[in-house]
């Protein structure tokens, strides 16, 4: 998605938009019509969940898992990811472009949501976290409701 703005700023400025996309807006010295470049959705709830409860957070294991139990566990989170894993009834996504596995492993609400996905496809799906990822599994949740592919 592109969209043209003007600006009269020195520097690059990241923002997030109302649907959690990431906005990158180059501003030149001058007064023109520039480009703004509304990169995939990678969910910013989950990467502050990863940033928080991961295996690259700075907080001991203990404080991790009371962190994860208070802030992320049981609360709906929707994100966008690449599909890595199909089963019948779950998915994994990769949300997290620095990533080689699936970051999250997703049950449906409804199986058959499944059925005409395909592995490297974009989806957004809202879920609920249920466990912890670290260094080798993923967050794991259920409740998954697809709300778009690509």
């Amino acid at each position: 998605m592109l969209d043209i703005v003007v600006g009269v700023l020195l520097a690059p400025m990241v923002l997030l938009t109302a649907r959690n996309r990431l906005r990158i807006t180059l501003f030149l010295f001058a007064p023109c019509l520039i480009g703004t470049y509304v990169a995939p959705a990678y969910s910013q709830d989950f990467q502050t969940m990863a940033n928080d409860t991961g295996c690259q957070s700075r907080f001991s294991d203990d404080k991790k898992a009371d962190i994860f139990a208070t802030k992320y566990k049981g609360r709906e989170i929707t994100v966008t990811g690449e599909v890595q894993v199909l089963g019948s009834d779950r998915i994994g996504l990769r949300l997290l472009r620095s990533s080689t596995m699936s970051d999250v492993s997703i049950k449906l609400a409804n199986p058959k949501e499944a059925y005409d996905l395909e592995k490297g496809q974009t989806v957004t799906i809202r879920f609920v976290p249920t466990d912890a990822g670290g260094c080798i599994l993923p967050y794991y949740g259920d409740r998954g409701v697809i709300s778009s592919k690509r």
